[in-house]
């Protein structure tokens, strides 16, 4: 019981030394002296719902923003367009796209700006600086808008880190003035081997001064690092640290919760040592996100909720959109017509390949069992030949997959797939025996798996890391979908 009282002493002492601190609020004495401050603002409604404590999580197309390295864990191309309502009629607006480039990483791409309204008024301010002369007469209105083109990198360097870099050119404008610049981003994302917890570091904005006529000004370099925790396939809680230079340490903790594949519910609180310069509620901020499937791609709806104290409220609202395969067409299905494009057919007048019976491999430990395969010829030429491939089965974990050969078959192809258990950290373990000696190519895989057996991600036989995306739950299995450029083993890894 003694002990039980002084947790509950220590707890409150650690909720009220923050506390007495908000009451004294202190201006950073850089405070206003960075250009481009809208790159301050961050990007998509996911990540400012959770209070910017996105820096180890990442996982989507505003990763551009907030750390470039976290492109690397997007397998599909994605793209996301954001709009922020804010306070004063001022406009904050996003486009970005990402596109992985098979094995060579992911690449992506953003234009992003804040814009005020045209009512700013133009004045001569002659004699303004007499106090018993009235204000110089308006000759004029006009606006200002800040703009930013960004580009950057990232790819995998094993299952357990990525590395990114970002480069952006910045022009900004007043009135008749503009300036431009040019900035860049680092980032590093780190996953540990055993615990579900990933690290993160980013280092953003940095570059030379913007100078407008003859005065420069530094830009908002920003150090941030941060950690996700994921409790589970339905919460996930993160914290971050950030230092800009012309503002104090501040930090944010966050979490988001997926009761359904369909809705996530995010929350977070920021804290800026020597307090929040627009009151203890400005650190606040909440959201919501819908997924849904829109023909075959994946469409998601995020909005954010973040109040500005005696400034105003900012409403930000994302649609993002993830461009998924094509949903395969069922094993039973037959062409309609012979222009049908989608139905994968066997190909006529093959050689049957020998009947493969399921079976134990007593010298790998694996067992194996057949692919119902289907082919489809693309292009042809005494030279070259191309053919969709695509395989089924309700045999075991692997119930598809669909790619691409360039060599023409000698025969009706077979694939059989090979499983058994994992020790440690691994789940299960799998590969491929096939009757043909070429390579299977952009490969698109759904695998099925006990609820609660999988963390979500398989590794290669070369150590790099996959993440799986759930495509739909049963009361017994989750379904993943995944990626590879070439059907080749892998290994599910433990929750």
């Amino acid at each position: 019981m003694h002990n039980h009282t002084r947790s509950v002493l220590l707890i409150c002492l650690l909720a009220y030394a923050p506390a007495t601190r908000l009451n004294a609020v202190t201006i950073h004495p850089n405070a206003g002296t960075t250009s481009a401050g809208f790159l301050k603002l961050g990007i998509g409604s996911r990540a400012t719902a959770m209070g910017g404590a996105f820096t180890a999580l990442s996982d989507d197309a505003s990763a551009l923003y907030w750390n470039p390295a976290g492109l690397a864990q997007l397998r599909e191309p994605e793209l996301l367009v954001v709009h922020n309502e804010s306070f004063e009629s001022i406009r904050h607006d996003a486009a970005l796209f990402a596109q992985p480039l098979r094995r060579r990483g992911v690449f992506a791409a953003g234009l992003y700006g804040l814009y005020t309204p045209n009512d700013i008024e133009r004045r001569s301010g002659l004699n303004e600086t007499d106090p018993y002369e009235p204000l110089s007469p308006v000759e004029g209105y006009f606006q200002s808008y800040d703009i930013a083109l960004h580009q950057a990198y990232a790819r995998s360097l094993g299952p357990r880190l990525d590395v990114g870099a970002g480069l952006k050119l910045i022009r900004q404008t007043i009135d008749t003035e503009s300036a431009y610049g040019a900035a860049l981003d680092l980032g590093i994302i780190y996953r540990h081997t055993s615990l579900p917890l990933t690290l993160g570091f980013a280092a953003q904005h940095m570059g030379a001064y913007i100078k407008f006529r003859d005065t420069g000004y530094p830009l908002p370099t920003t150090f941030r690092a941060g950690a996700c925790w994921r409790w589970n396939r339905k919460l996930l809680t993160t914290l971050d640290v950030s230092q800009p230079i012309d503002n104090y340490l501040s930090a944010a903790a966050a979490a988001e919760y997926s009761p359904t594949n369909v809705i996530n519910v995010r929350a977070a609180y920021r804290y800026r040592w020597y307090g929040l310069e627009l009151g203890d509620l400005s650190g606040l901020s909440c959201g919501v996100g819908c997924n849904f499937k829109l023909y075959d791609q994946s469409l998601s709806l995020d909005y954010a909720f973040l109040p500005f104290g005696v400034l105003g409220n900012s409403h930000r609202l994302s649609v993002g959109i993830r461009f998924n395969a094509p949903a395969p067409a069922a094993a039973t299905a037959a062409p309609r017509d012979k222009s049908s494009a989608r139905t994968l057919t066997t190909l006529p007048n093959l050689p049957a390949a020998p009947v493969i019976t399921p079976a134990p491999d007593a010298s790998e430990g694996f067992s194996y069992y057949s692919m119902n395969v289907f082919v489809k010829p693309l292009k042809a030429s005494r030279a070259f030949s191309t053919s969709a491939i695509q395989g089924k089965s309700e045999a075991g974990g692997m119930v598809f997959f669909e790619g691409k050969v360039n060599k023409p078959f000698g025969g009706q192809p077979s694939v059989e797939v090979g499983e058994k258990d994992g020790s440690g950290g691994e789940y299960r373990h799998f590969t491929f025996r096939k009757n043909f000696p070429f390579p299977v190519l952009n490969v698109r895989c759904r695998l099925r798996i006990p609820k609660g057996e999988s963390s979500g991600r398989i590794t290669l036989e070369n150590g790099s890391y996959i993440p799986l995306e759930i495509a739909e739950e049963d009361e017994k299995f989750t379904y993943y979908r995944f990626s590879l450029d070439v059907l080749q083993p892998f290994t599910v890894m433990k929750k």
